[in-house]
């Protein structure tokens, strides 16, 4: 975050910043600010980065540009801070007949993106109590460290909360899941 004045597109890197913030520490409350003595001894204490990208259209020009609050997740240790870190995925036989069903009766495919999908996802295990420290120049309400609530980018069981959060919405729905794809 220090280098950002020193850029050209400054106000744009910083806009991307502080939607990325917001998303992070209000709307979705994924991370509670804490003071480094609120986070009790022993504890993991994962550290944050910021991702920053630029997205461009198909023509090449710049559509917008990213900034992505990501854990280290490779700082987690297994069976401490996570159990697993598997989520299924759709095989390819099923999205072939997907396509093949939508084409014989006419049907039209649109997909959806969700945006901050690991964010509307509860963390998978609540027991275990996640802490971060946040990037350098990073300071939300006036700290610097925070208690992971929610499924980070980066973590370790950050794909399966995602997961089971939607499998749970579309079983809601009524939607059951096939015998034979575990997705």
């Amino acid at each position: 975050l220090k280098n950002i004045d020193s850029l050209p597109d400054a106000p744009e890197w910083w806009g991307a910043y502080h939607t990325e913030e917001h998303q992070m520490f209000e709307q979705y409350a994924a991370i509670e600010p804490l003071d480094q003595c609120d986070i009790p001894n022993g504890a993991t204490i994962l550290r944050l980065m910021c991702v920053f990208s630029i997205k461009r259209d198909f023509l090449g020009f710049i559509d917008k540009y990213k900034c992505r609050i990501v854990v280290m997740g490779n700082e987690e240790q297994a069976e401490k801070d996570y159990d697993k870190s598997f989520s299924p995925t759709a095989q390819i036989a099923t999205l072939r007949l997907l396509v093949i069903i939508s084409l014989q009766f006419g049907l039209m495919m649109t997909h959806c993106d969700v945006s901050n999908a690991f964010l509307h996802a509860f963390h998978i295990n609540p027991e275990k109590e996640v802490y971060c420290r946040f990037a350098p120049g990073m300071i939300v309400k006036g700290k610097t460290f925070g208690a992971i609530k929610r499924a980070v980018y980066g973590m370790h069981e950050a794909s399966l909360s995602w997961y089971e959060t939607s499998h749970a919405f579309l079983v809601s729905l009524g939607f059951e899941r096939s015998d034979i794809e575990p997705c």
